[in-house]
């Protein structure tokens, strides 16, 4: 019996390490660099906005102004968190089969 439980609990540790390599590492190979630049001119821009003086604009001006802040701001964090949701999923597999089998 014990035999049996360090084999699942090593198969599942091996999962897991191949899984979240796999993850990241396509992250990293194909969009970190792309997202990088991308996240620096989102960066630069936000800065541009900070530094503007917003008192001479009109309304409509200051609400197309916030609208840009918060789509900037919305697409930095969708880059930012899109391999973290997979290596989760994968740990919640994990130990989700584990206490199937005990």
């Amino acid at each position: 019996m014990q035999k049996k439980i360090l084999v699942i609990a090593f198969s599942m540790v091996m999962l897991l390490a191949i899984s979240s390599t796999n993850c990241f590492a396509a992250g990293t190979a194909i969009g970190s660099v792309a997202s990088t630049a991308r996240t620096e001119q989102i960066k630069e821009r936000l800065e541009e906005i900070k530094a503007m003086d917003k008192s001479t604009l009109n309304r409509q001006e200051r609400k197309e102004l916030r609208h840009e802040v918060r789509a900037l701001d919305e697409e930095t964090k969708a880059n930012n968190h899109s391999g973290l949701y997979i290596a989760l999923g994968i740990v919640l597999l994990v130990v989700f089969l584990t206490v199937l089998v005990f």
